[in-house]
């Protein structure tokens, strides 16, 4: 058979449209493999918050990348104020990778709080909850020897705390947290 001039001419701009679309996959192909990268992961085209802070290239075994994410800067940014990008890398190395994500979230409460507090940290609200805790077991203390006074000897039960709870309410709390019987 015999291809007239213009078949033969369909036939090339067929050809020429298929390169061109093939080349148009190719380079897809390849903006797609820089995205994802080799193992399918995603390419660190937006820096962890960790390297954007730093002024460094984020690499794809970057220590901080899976905890410190791009969207919430002002974490690593604390804990850098903090502990130190080097001693939070070394911290993070010597914990177990399973245990890891809690760590960062330990050491961004821990900065968050030290920034907050510079001179006692976590140790300001942990004597702060201590005396808290002393100040309930006295109020308790006093509530119990008072139903002994009204109630006599008997035995303690959930009736005789409900109302021991109800008269603490009637009663009232003030603003620093002690109780104020009126």
């Amino acid at each position: 058979m015999i291809k007239t001039c213009r078949e033969r001419l369909v036939d090339e701009v067929g050809k020429k449209i298929k390169r061109e679309a093939d080349a148009a996959a190719d380079s897809m192909a390849r903006r797609q493999q820089q995205l994802l990268g080799p193992a399918g992961a995603l390419n660190r085209i937006t820096p962890c918050s960790a390297c954007k802070l730093l002024r460094r290239r984020c690499a794809q075994e970057c220590p901080f990348s899976p905890y410190f994410s791009p969207h919430e800067p002002q974490k690593f940014a604390s804990v850098h104020k903090v502990f130190g990008a080097s001693n939070v890398s070394k911290m993070l190395m010597e914990v177990q990778e399973s245990q890891r994500a809690d760590a960062t979230n330990s050491l961004v409460y821990e900065a968050n709080i030290r920034l907050r507090d510079p001179v006692y940290g976590c140790m300001g609200i942990i004597s702060s909850l201590q005396q808290q805790v002393q100040a309930l077991e006295a109020e308790l203390t006093a509530c119990l020897g008072k139903r002994e006074e009204e109630y006599g000897d008997g035995e303690l039960n959930s009736s005789t705390l409900i109302e021991i709870a109800c008269a603490r309410d009637h009663y009232g709390v003030d603003q620093s947290g002690s109780h104020a019987f009126m």
